[in-house]
């Protein structure tokens, strides 16, 4: 099969002769997501995966833990082994206070916008529009991390269950971001519900931001949990599934995020877990 961002040289032959001269051509290369080895990084309480909005593509809960005077999503200045980056995202699950109020705060990177606090409350728009050029077949990227005992109970998980990292990815079909406002459960994503549409929000206006359509449909999906601590860069690969209903139709938003604790919607997790993330890459 023809490999992306190569060049090719063929020649027309009919019934066995040759036809004028060579030609050449290259297959033009995949779309990825920027920023994908998580090399960029600016300010510093709240530290972002970016530099302005030209560029940004991620983005973190640490707009709102600067609140409480502290980033929960960093970098470390390592990469996964063969990697032509330095650096990789760091993902801690922490407990923060502000205002005296103590609430749990999990790790995350996400593709999408932070869009305001409601103190102690997020909300956050979803994926961004992305060229789909090509039809995905998987997620890879490259992790190591701990997997902590969960000391703040809530969602799925109990006080001494294993915490459950998580990155998931939707290809969907829809002109705005899937809005999640952590006061409102019913706003959260979730795949055990085998959904097959998406709601999202068409017009934008900060940390009131609504999904105000429900029509958006899921092309495909990928989810990759984890309990247990891996201690070694190890490149993990999460199949797209496709929903053969839609079959044909080309999705227009990226949906991507990681977190170290999966419930942390839900203010859930452990404060001992840890996600290292490197070199995120979709496979065609």
């Amino acid at each position: 099969p023809a490999e992306f961002g190569s060049a090719y040289e063929y020649r027309l032959s009919v019934d066995g002769t040759t036809i004028g001269a060579a030609q050449t051509a290259t297959y033009p290369q995949a779309p990825q997501v920027y920023n994908a080895g998580f090399e960029v990084w600016s300010g510093d309480t709240p530290l972002l995966p970016y530099t302005s909005d030209a560029d940004q593509w991620w983005d973190t809960g640490n707009h709102g833990s600067a609140n409480a005077s502290i980033n929960i999503t960093t970098y470390e200045n390592t990469s996964r082994p063969g990697s032509a980056g330095t650096t990789s995202a760091k993902l801690a699950s922490q407990k923060a206070s502000v205002w005296g109020i103590g609430k749990f705060a999990a790790g995350n990177i996400f593709v999408g916008k932070y869009l305001g606090t409601n103190i102690p409350n997020g909300v956050i728009g979803f994926g961004k529009p992305f060229p789909f050029t090509y039809r995905p077949k998987a997620l890879r990227f490259w992790y190591k991390g701990t997997v902590g005992t969960v000391d703040n109970a809530g969602g799925s998980v109990s006080n001494g269950d294993a915490d459950v990292a998580q990155v998931y990815i939707c290809l969907c079909k829809m002109d705005g971001p899937h809005v999640v406002d952590t006061r409102y459960s019913d706003t959260f994503l979730n795949f055990a519900a085998n959904s097959k549409t998406m709601a999202y929000c068409t017009a934008l206006n900060g940390k009131n931001s609504k999904n105000d359509r429900t029509d958006g449909h899921i092309i495909a999906w990928g989810e990759w949990t984890n309990r247990e601590s891996v201690a070694e860069w190890t490149a993990m690969t999460v199949d797209l599934h496709y929903n053969e209903e839609y079959e044909g139709e080309v999705p227009t938003y990226l949906l991507l995020t990681a977190s170290a604790s999966k419930y942390g919607d839900y203010f859930a997790g452990s404060t001992g877990s840890v996600m290292y993330l490197d070199d995120v890459e979709l496979l065609y």
